[in-house]
């Protein structure tokens, strides 16, 4: 019987490849894959990614999707805050400086 492939190594092929998508400016393909990844997370039942929210909000923002990249700034400060993180915490305050933008 062979084993369920791990999530998180999953996760982090489809987060370097949106990343080496974003970076050659193919923004639609690194929409998809950090979508696809933030899927994986959810339907996986494990925590937020508030890196992975952060960064579709990104490029979501680099796609003019104004609102869209608002939306996953919120999420990311959500799941930094749901992973115990204070208000005056340095990720919090880059989550917050991010939607303040």
């Amino acid at each position: 019987m062979s084993q369920a492939p791990n999530p998180y190594t999953q996760i982090n092929a489809l987060s370097r490849q949106a990343f080496a998508h974003w970076g050659a400016g193919r923004l639609a393909e690194a929409a998809e894959g950090f979508n696809a990844a933030i899927t994986l997370v959810r339907d996986g039942g494990l925590p937020a990614s508030a890196d992975l929210h952060a960064q579709l909000a990104g490029v979501l923002d680099a796609q003019g999707r104004l609102d869209a990249a608002v939306a996953e700034s919120e999420l990311a400060l959500a799941a930094e805050q749901a992973q115990g993180q204070a208000d005056d915490s340095p990720a919090v305050k880059i989550a917050r400086h991010f939607l303040a933008d």
